[in-house]
């Protein structure tokens, strides 16, 4: 029988920010803006005033533009395989991030029209 080498466990965590790059900048950013946007929901409905709201979506759209870029920058690539699970994790996650982007639009308009 022969001998299994040992995998070492990663924390997928760790695994994931590995590379450090503009996916990852784009889900922090994302992170970082959905939870302004939650806190300043609740503010604007207590005191009327939606700025941090507002500043939460700005936030949002610009890690949606951040990571349409990253996907765009994936998918342009001459060398791609079309048939790669990343390309079409790619494609998917640009839909994504575009209907994010549109809805986080909406939000600086509805925030500065109310």
């Amino acid at each position: 029988m022969a001998e299994r080498a040992k995998k070492k466990k990663r924390n997928p965590i760790v695994a994931y920010f590995k590379p450090f790059g503009l996916r990852q900048l784009s889900a922090l950013m994302l992170i970082a803006g959905i939870i302004t946007a939650f806190v300043g929901i609740i503010i604007a409905f207590n005191t009327f005033n939606n700025w941090v709201a507002i500043i939460g979506a700005i936030v949002i759209g610009v890690a949606a533009l951040v990571g349409i870029y990253y996907c765009l920058s994936f998918i342009l690539k001459k060398d791609v395989n079309k048939r790669d699970p990343e390309y079409r994790s790619a494609i998917v996650s640009m839909c994504f991030l575009g209907a994010l982007l549109l809805l986080a639009v909406l939000g600086v308009v509805a925030g500065l029209i109310w």
